[in-house]
């Protein structure tokens, strides 16, 4: 049996509104800059993404040149589902490309990692399965309980994105100097994720497919 329609916000959900919300206001003047040159969502996704193999291509040689240009992508990240919005071009199409995109980069990132000798190679893969598996429950789970004006409703998720943003920091701080706690903190997302995966699954599988 699936769940009814409800407009209750989760916890998370609401964490994620808020925290769209201040974004929104922060990137404001790059939002009517870039829409202004016509650039719309999806490219300053593929962008976002361009701009992450180009930094992983620099993480083993020009530590700072990576960081710097990781920084610019991840601004580009967060313009594009703005841009939509401002355009009044949003969509569960629009947002599909974006998670997808999303889920693309951080996986670009944690694999130049592993090839840059910062975190092993087995660890950048767990937390990349931990990643995906999270984010694919939290999809079915937002399916089941809300509509959506395409195929699926795509959700990104406040939970995982707090966790690749993490690592993202991670990285920041080796790249000024202080330290390597890129495998704690992966370590330390792997183990989150699989938690929430695995909640969610259980969820899932108790409320959905229950009869």
């Amino acid at each position: 049996m699936a769940f009814e329609e409800t407009r209750v916000r989760t916890f998370e959900e609401s964490l994620y509104v808020r925290a769209r919300a201040w974004r929104g206001i922060i990137v404001r003047p790059a939002v009517l800059f870039f829409s202004a040159i016509g650039i719309s969502a999806d490219l300053m996704s593929y962008i976002g993404l361009g701009l992450v193999f180009l930094s992983v291509s620099f993480m083993s040689t020009q530590i700072t040149t990576a960081l710097v240009i990781l920084l610019i992508a991840l601004f580009a990240d967060n313009l594009d589902g703005e841009i939509a919005r401002y355009r009044g071009t949003a969509s569960d199409k629009g947002k599909f490309t974006d998670v997808v995109v999303d889920n693309v980069t951080f996986t670009v990132f944690m694999l130049g990692m592993a090839y840059a000798g910062f975190v092993s190679g087995f660890l950048a893969g767990i937390v990349v399965y931990a990643m995906l598996l999270c984010r694919t429950f939290m999809v079915i789970k937002k399916n089941v309980t809300k509509e959506s004006d395409w195929l699926i409703k795509a959700y990104a998720g406040f939970f995982p994105n707090f966790f690749v943003y993490v690592l993202y920091a991670g990285f920041f701080l080796l790249a000024l100097g202080y330290g390597n706690i890129v495998p704690l903190i992966a370590a330390i997302s792997a183990t989150a994720l699989s938690i929430k995966a695995l909640v969610d699954f259980r969820t899932i599988k108790k409320t959905v497919f229950t009869r």
